[in-house]
């Protein structure tokens, strides 16, 4: 995947080289350029050139004066004991290597694709130890205490670790945006940067302060508890209440940023930028710290996957178990939620409440509801279409040409829905079930568990399955009168989103891949480990996989329904609905508003939001960044304005 971080690996073709980061040693500055070419600058007068590094290198850490380490790609690790001479060495399994944090030259973290390593810069022999961890994703952002430590990555991935002896353990962020920064702001606070706005984060609670879809921040910099710079592409955004409200400064690809004292920053970036940032508000306010919440206890440490085995069933009610989530947040995801054949067209769904069919790329809205809308069902004829949402269900008996509300069972979160015969069942996070019989009157169901359900699936009128949370997998066998428990193929701590049934046949997918029966539920094999998905499709033995992460290969398709393959979809990420049409074609949908259309060989998002356009352009102006030649002989120095507000 072309990450959003790679533009630190070009070098400008002006006069002055790009500079990357940078970090005090002593008295003096250690600035990173494009090319692997550190230079110092004493505070005055011009930058010299300090050491060239052979290769790129990304991010930089100096400590103790005078030792310095700088990470890169292809897992290139450059140590120094004194700034100017370096050693290179290679970390076994990593690959590209963007972030660098230390608590002073003792406790040092490197995160990049392959994972995080810690080790230490105080003796004569560097080394560094992987960590383990609970995702695989790619990490791009790092911050350490002497215990504390959050590392950001993709997929909206947030690792947190309270005490230096305890593993990292997942936090939810709430977003699918890759996270590109982090810095601890002291206590339990932290503050995150990354594509589309910035967050807030105590303990184990996220919140989103900042809201840009069209942005991507990839610094954020604080010089004490209260005062703080986020570094944006075309932006700089300045906070002096600990991150609870920004106020913008119009900066250009600005990279890194260091604190000079008092309200002041250094910030550099392409083209050699050099400007100094006053954080000083126009008038005199008095600080008034954030209230934060309630302190939650230390998360437990993270227990390891086990062996694909079936497992008993959760309790019959756990609060755990729920799924509670406001309208609000659901209709600002900006996401597209499900796809469903039709006949020969597609609809879909989405959190802003419209019903769309697929016209080509195009996506005309065909119907408006309520309230945000998340699943789709449609009969085994065609003929009967359903869309449910929050608090709402809309009709349509015209193969989805018209639609018409009728009155919900209730107003919680309508997830999924599926067609029994002439029956019509709908499930909600909360734990309930409803069934209507010909359009007549919605009944509630007598559920053996009481956790979010979001997936249904029939073979024929009388046999049915529905998944949820906690693990949660019932059957019927009379059309979804009654249910019984079967026992579950992952442990009570995941979920299950995505189930798929016709004949004896049964797939079930969730947070730890996907799983297929061949007797009804009985015994299964897992045939898609380490990737987090949520619906699946199928035409005739072939089975598609809409998954979640930071990567282009979260489409997965199985000619077989056993041998899953990934399907390459440049800027792909955070999918939650597949679908697959006659002769090989795949139509896939997500966050941010993605539609895809792709074959077994890859595809191509068609449509998407302003986000997606955005974030598209900017990766590939990244690329071509990447693609520069470095330079071969490097300017010895080079001058930079003095240090004075702007």
């Amino acid at each position: 995947m072309v990450l959003p971080l790679m533009l630190v690996l070009g070098l400008s073709l002006g006069q002055a080289p790009d500079f990357l980061d940078v970090q005090p040693v002593g008295a003096d500055y250690q600035v990173l350029a494009g090319g692997g070419l550190v230079y110092r600058w004493s505070g005055r007068g011009q930058l010299v050139l300090e050491a060239q590094l052979g290769a790129p290198a990304t991010a930089l850490h100096a400590c103790d004066n005078r030792r310095s380490v700088a990470v890169g790609p292809k897992g290139q690790v450059h140590v120094s004991a004194s700034g100017l001479a370096w050693r290179s060495v290679t970390l076994e399994g990593a690959k590209d290597l963007w972030a660098v944090a230390g608590a002073g030259c003792d406790r040092v973290l490197l995160g990049g694709e392959g994972g995080l390593w810690q080790g230490s810069l105080a003796s004569e022999e560097p080394s560094f130890q992987r960590v383990p961890l609970p995702t695989q994703l790619p990490l791009y952002g790092v911050a350490t205490e002497r215990e504390r430590a959050v590392a950001v990555g993709a997929g909206g991935t947030v690792l947190l670790r309270r005490f230096s002896a305890r593993p990292f353990t997942k936090v939810s962020s709430g977003t699918e945006a890759p996270l590109l920064s982090v810095t601890l702001l002291g206590g339990e606070r932290y503050v995150v940067g990354g594509a589309g706005g910035l967050w807030l984060g105590y303990a184990d609670t996220l919140r989103q302060v900042h809201v840009d879809e069209s942005e991507v921040f990839t610094r954020v910099v604080f010089a004490d508890a209260w005062v703080g710079v986020a570094l944006g592409q075309r932006k700089v955004l300045v906070t002096t209440d600990g991150g609870e409200s920004w106020r913008l400064q119009p900066r250009a690809l600005l990279l890194s940023a260091v604190h000079l004292g008092g309200g002041r920053f250094l910030a550099v970036g392409s083209g050699g930028a050099w400007v100094v940032l006053d954080t000083a508000e126009p008038e005199e306010k008095p600080h008034k710290k954030p209230e934060p919440p309630a302190q939650k206890p230390a998360v437990a440490p993270a227990v390891p996957l086990p062996p694909v085995a079936l497992r008993e069933p959760p309790p019959p009610a756990d609060p755990q178990c729920l799924l509670n989530m406001g309208k609000e947040h659901v209709r600002g995801a900006q996401a597209f939620m499900d796809v469903k054949r039709v006949g020969r067209h597609a609809l879909v769904v989405g959190s802003d409440g419209k019903v769309r069919r697929a016209e080509g790329n195009a996506l005309p809205v065909v119907h408006e509801a309520s309230g945000p809308l998340l699943g789709l069902a449609v009969s085994p004829d065609g003929s009967e279409v359903v869309a449910v949402g929050y608090g709402v269900v809309e009709r349509s008996s015209d193969s989805g040409a018209t639609f018409r509300s009728v009155r919900a069972p209730s107003d919680a979160m309508f997830y999924t829905a599926a067609f029994a015969g002439d029956a019509l069942l709908v499930f909600d996070g909360n734990g309930q079930g409803w069934r209507s019989v010909r359009g007549g009157p919605f009944e509630e169901l007598s559920l053996p568990r009481t956790v979010a359900y979001v997936g249904a699936a029939f073979t024929d009128a009388r046999r049915g399955y529905v998944v949820g949370f906690c693990g949660t997998l019932l059957e019927t066998l009379d059309g979804g009168v009654s249910w019984k428990v079967l026992r579950s193929p992952v442990k009570r701590e995941e979920s299950l989103e995505g189930v798929l049934a016709w004949g004896d046949t049964l797939y079930v997918s969730g947070s730890g891949g996907v799983w297929r029966s061949e007797d009804r539920g009985r015994t299964f094999q897992q045939v898609l480990s380490k990737l987090g998905c949520v619906r699946l499709a199928r035409s005739g033995s072939a089975v598609a996989a809409a998954c979640g992460g930071g990567q282009d290969n979260v489409l997965r398709y199985a000619a077989n329904g056993r041998d899953f393959q990934p399907v390459p979809v440049p800027y792909s990420h955070a999918l939650l609905s597949v679908e697959l049409l006659p002769e090989e074609e795949l139509l896939a949908v997500g966050v941010r508003e993605q539609f895809i259309r792709a074959r077994p060989s890859g595809g191509s998002i068609a449509y998407g939001s302003k986000a997606i356009q955005e974030f598209k352009a900017f990766l590939d102006k990244v690329q071509r960044v990447k693609t520069q030649p470095t330079r071969v002989n490097p300017p010895r120095t080079v001058a930079v304005a003095p240090l004075h507000p702007e």
